[in-house]
């Protein structure tokens, strides 16, 4: 539903990269842009020398026509349905072709007045008692082939995502709080109204990612008004409703979808939004593209208008500097993030008496104490210690409302650290640290993404010498990291001791319950993500409070406390943040990164 969503929460980002084509037809500043509006693109190397703007002005387009293609190494996208598509290019691309009910600005400080109608008519009502959201639909808009975009239409999606949160089978791409739904119900054909199981707050984040399905489509999955759970799981699978979509109501309509090269899509014109202009693009397509050499090297010749994500901060800066004032860093919610496993699972827990050792918030504190998060982070990505775009002190970043700027990380204390553990009954024999039986040498497996290594290597070296505990790098590919229990996936096993991913936050209940709820452990029956294993009734009573309760402010400080408490208890550990790079051709008007990494979040415009 959500290019980053609750199931696939940690999932790393995928290097995307979006293509312009030639653009011989417009003036310097075409597609609506002029110099001075176009601020968002003219931000160079250093978010604190020129602080991003995220307030959202558009222009209108001065042109009309002209080709994007979005590129990225993590391979063509596999569905463009937004109920299936996951972090990455299929979720861009399914941005391109469907449009929800409500759009959040990027500006996400602005709480619920960030929320605009987009497919829906106006902003829902929300009953005194969190307990009712009213829908107004909008009975103008249209699919791709000219039929109405119906109230079935909606009531097709809600169908298929309730029925897929409650089937782990599917692996859905759903978000955690669709589990909050308790039913739906047409009330009139413009009217939809969706009863919550508890009081929920934030209901707006959910229709942001409420999309309708064409029902006159797959008829198979619903007709005559009722849904077909047979049916729906049937279409899975299906080119139709992956790859080869027959309608569509976004912006852009799919025109042609050929394996392993490329997709292309056509200017949907019957797209219509309460929000969003036309859109002045002729066409959108998207190939596969190979490293941020070769995406670097693309721009350069003129092939590549608009690269994002190109590469981790400082690393690729060098490569691109003289291309400024083209260098665009803009702050997402993406923040690198190391866990502790708390599970009897974790490979250290057999020769610990059956329990691991990091169930000891002690042993977690004393690792944290252990390294020099200054010099490891600064060592990864060639920045300054001090750099506030870069370094985070909690679970979520600065631009997200929830932040507190007062939280700080654990400094460097290594004394304290070999102190903690020998107080836990880990203490050093004959120069090496064993467990509470005293001989057994203490050995654990850190395990990381495959681009992650000097990180791991870094951390672990630094254990080694501070605590000296001997810890195994363990490189695992994305998609087997991040896979399900019933699929073997490394952090849903709890095949594991620690472990360090992007994380990414969409709304605090969706990214905060998977990671942190104790009814969130995975297992063959649960889709949950709180591979850590973490069981702490502090944190559930405040999530539970935080999502039922309506005032903002109110609800920030409730997750703020909850911050306070993660790093008191060492639970997570946040490393650093993740900014997006892009480079940007002065002939794109009205790009603008999002800080949920959505990057077609306003192709329209």
């Amino acid at each position: 539903m959500r290019k980053l969503n609750a199931v696939h929460v940690a999932v790393g980002l995928l290097v995307m990269a979006l293509v312009l084509g030639t653009f011989a037809w417009l003036p310097s500043h075409g597609v609506g842009a002029t110099p001075d509006s176009s601020a968002h693109t003219t931000c160079t190397l250093a978010i604190s020398d020129c602080p991003y703007d995220f307030t959202y002005n558009p222009d209108k387009a001065k042109h009309q026509g002209g080709t994007v293609v979005f590129s990225g190494p993590g391979g063509l996208p596999q569905t463009l349905n937004p109920t299936l598509a996951s972090p990455g290019s299929e979720a861009d691309m399914s941005a391109l072709v469907f449009s929800a009910c409500l759009v959040q600005l990027p500006d996400l400080k602005l709480g619920s007045a960030g929320f605009k109608p987009d497919q829906c008519r106006r902003l829902p009502d929300e009953a005194a008692d969190l307990k009712t959201t009213t829908l107004h639909l909008d009975l103008s808009r249209r699919w791709s082939d000219g039929q109405p975009v119906t109230a079935d239409d909606w009531l097709f999606y809600l169908n298929l995502i309730t029925d897929l949160a409650t089937d782990p089978g599917d692996f859905p791409a759903v978000p955690l709080s669709v589990s909050h739904i308790a039913s739906f119900a047409e009330v009139d054909a413009a009217t939809i109204t969706i009863t919550w199981k508890t009081p929920y707050a934030l209901y707006l984040n959910l229709l942001s990612a409420l999309y309708p399905l064409p029902v006159h489509a797959y008829p198979q999955a619903f007709s005559g008004g009722q849904y077909n759970s047979a049916g729906a799981h049937m279409l899975l699978g299906d080119p139709s409703f992956n790859t080869l979509l027959p309608v569509v109501n976004g912006p852009f309509a799919e025109q042609t979808y050929t394996a392993d090269s490329q997709i292309i899509t056509m200017r949907n014109p019957n797209y219509t939004s309460s929000f969003f202009h036309t859109p002045a693009l002729e066409k959108i397509v998207f190939s596969a593209t190979g490293s941020d050499d070769d995406l670097i090297a693309a721009y350069r010749g003129g092939q590549v208008g608009l690269a994002l994500n190109v590469g981790r901060l400082a690393r690729d800066i060098p490569k691109v500097i003289d291309l400024s004032p083209q260098v665009a860093v803009s702050p997402t919610t993406t923040a690198e993030t190391m866990m502790f496993n708390q599970r009897v699972v974790a490979p250290n827990a057999s020769a610990n008496g059956g329990a691991s050792l990091f169930a000891d918030a002690s042993v977690r504190k004393a690792f944290s104490l252990a390294f020099n998060h200054c010099t490891t982070v600064a060592g990864i990505l060639a920045v300054d210690c001090d750099d506030a775009n870069v370094f985070t002190s909690q679970m979520v970043t600065p631009i997200s409302p929830e932040y507190a700027p007062h939280l700080a990380l654990p400094a460097e204390a290594v004394h304290t650290a070999q102190s903690l553990l020998d107080a836990a009954g880990y203490h050093l024999v004959n120069g090496v640290r064993t467990y509470q039986d005293g001989t057994t040498p203490i050995s654990l497996t850190l395990a990381v993404e495959p681009l992650k290594p000097q990180l791991a290597q870094m951390l672990a070296t630094q254990w080694q010498n501070n605590l000296q505990i001997t810890v195994t790098v363990k490189l695992v590919p994305p998609g087997h990291f991040f896979d399900t229990y019933a699929n073997g996936g490394t952090l849903a096993t709890g095949k594991w001791d620690i472990a360090t991913f992007g994380n990414n936050y969409i709304t605090p209940d969706d990214e905060l319950t998977a990671l942190l709820q104790s009814d969130q452990v995975p297992s063959p029956t649960n889709l949950g993500f709180n591979v850590s294993g973490i069981n702490d009734p502090v944190i559930d009573s405040d999530l539970a409070l935080g999502r039922s309760t309506a005032d903002a402010d109110s609800r920030d400080a409730v997750y703020q406390s909850l911050a306070q408490h993660l790093a008191d208890t060492t639970s997570v550990l946040p490393m650093y943040m993740i900014p997006q790079v892009a480079l940007v051709n002065p002939a794109l008007g009205n790009y603008m990164s999002h800080p949920l990494d959505i990057d077609t979040w306003n192709a329209a415009d």
